[in-house]
């Protein structure tokens, strides 16, 4: 599993257990999605798009 998403793992389990409300997005960055138009078709483009969520 790559660094960022163990930090992400447990900030969540973190938050969780702190009772604070969470909040999850996802970002479909198949070729074929319907919703974004194939805006985010790159690792470097769907995570910067997912830090504006």
């Amino acid at each position: 599993m790559p660094e960022h998403h163990r930090d992400l793992a447990g900030s969540i389990h973190d938050a969780a257990f702190a009772g604070r409300i969470l909040v999850m997005g996802i970002v479909n960055v198949t070729p074929d999605s319907f919703s974004d138009g194939g805006r985010f078709d790159s690792v470097d483009k769907a995570l910067a798009h997912a830090g504006r969520l």
